[in-house]
């Protein structure tokens, strides 16, 4: 690990790195058509591991396995892991063929809650399927703006386990969220495509955005978003250019730490697939800390996809520690480092 005496710096370091939790799971291998895609932790000491198993027709296969240490799991939930949550997960699983839906699932250490985002139906069903939109803010609360033939447009809140806190909010026309920043802003775009910033409750706050927003995009400290159009301020309606420590840094997964102050930076690729790198950046982009975590028992051909280093909620980091695999069954391991990056 190395550490930057930079001014800039000060309130996130140092970093003390403390001792890892080990997990393992054990699972049918690839030769049965299932590997494992991961895992992330939350800020409560579970492990939200990844599954992926071929269904044998055009369908998403993954589920997440909410452990503990001692091997117990607590929720199957359908899906991958799309945020992880101080006490759990949110997960989606994706619709590929007629008549299957995006779900969104929360679990949040009771009750597994579900919501439909939307079914893949022919053009000629009618009338429309209904359909929501979601986004989740800091405090892991989470809106969701629907429609419906029957209710019309509206607006849902959720607790991070997606149970409904409140009565449904109609609203004058048809949004879709894209997200909830920071300042706790609601980035959404109506019918035609137009993006404007709002408040929680569906109100417009600003002009239209000039510009459009392709793909995933990243929240920024402070509030605003890193995007395809380059950095969106916080209720700004013009893009601007990202700065050059964000723009060498695009392939790679940016997550919020240190209080939601400062990022960690987790490269998707490395020459070294036994090596894996994280660095901790001040909000200005300067490299407060690097830290490098070695796969113990590494060993190339892991029936294993997707990053084998996450950050999860409150700081904590999840790293592959490690596979072996005999006739049909694998066991990979995990270790875990709760809140090291609180």
């Amino acid at each position: 690990m190395t550490q930057s005496d930079a001014a800039q710096c000060a309130a996130f370091l140092p970093v003390t790195v403390p001792e890892p939790v080990l997990f393992t799971k054990s699972f049918l291998g690839p030769s049965m058509g299932t590997v494992n895609c991961g895992a992330v932790p939350d800020g409560d000491g579970h492990l939200g591991v990844c599954m992926y198993s071929d269904p044998g027709y055009p369908a998403d296969g993954s589920r997440t396995q909410v452990m503990t240490a001692d091997g117990a799991t607590l929720a199957t939930l359908p899906g991958t892991v799309v945020r992880s949550e101080q006490h759990g997960f949110l997960t989606l699983l994706g619709a590929v063929d007629y008549g299957q839906s995006d779900i969104l699932t929360g679990w949040n250490g009771g009750a597994t809650n579900s919501l439909r985002l939307r079914i893949i139906l022919p053009s000629t069903v009618q009338p429309d399927p209904p359909f929501c939109s979601w986004a989740a803010a800091a405090d892991s609360s989470v809106t969701a703006a629907c429609w419906s033939a029957q209710a019309g447009a509206s607006l849902h809140r959720f607790d991070s386990g997606l149970a409904e806190t409140a009565a449904a909010l109609p609203l004058p026309e048809t949004i879709g969220v894209y997200g909830i920043d920071e300042q706790g802003l609601m980035l959404a775009a109506d019918a035609s495509g137009t993006l404007r910033w709002r408040e929680l409750d569906g109100s417009v706050l600003s002009g239209p955005i000039a510009g459009t927003i392709s793909g995933p995009f990243r929240t920024l400290v402070g509030g605003g978003y890193d995007t395809s159009s380059g950095v969106l301020p916080s209720g700004s309606t013009q893009f601007v250019p990202r700065p050059q420590w964000l723009a060498q840094r695009t392939d790679g997964d940016l997550s919020l730490i240190r209080g939601r102050r400062a990022y960690a930076y987790v490269p998707r690729g490395s020459s070294d697939e036994c090596t894996h790198r994280l660095e901790v950046l001040a909000p200005d982009g300067t490299v407060c800390a690097t830290v490098t975590i070695a796969e113990p028992k590494c060993s190339p051909g892991a029936p294993v996809i997707n990053p084998a280093l996450r950050v999860g909620a409150e700081g904590s980091v999840a790293g592959r520690a490690g596979w072996y695999c005999h006739d049909d069954t694998c066991l990979v391991a995990f270790r875990v480092w709760n809140h090291l990056l609180q």
